[in-house]
């Protein structure tokens, strides 16, 4: 399996994170990674 790391600027962007999640989930799929929960997940403030 590839790691495969995303950065993303989300501030005041909550109205769109479903769509970006949709489409990293859609390329991800054609792509023909299997999807895994990272082992760790970290936020930035």
């Amino acid at each position: 399996m590839t790691l495969i790391s995303l950065v993303v600027p989300c501030y005041n962007e909550e109205k769109t994170l479903p769509l970006f999640h949709g489409e990293a989930m859609r390329v991800l799929a054609e792509m023909g990674e299997e999807l895994a929960p990272p082992p760790q997940v970290s936020t930035m403030m």
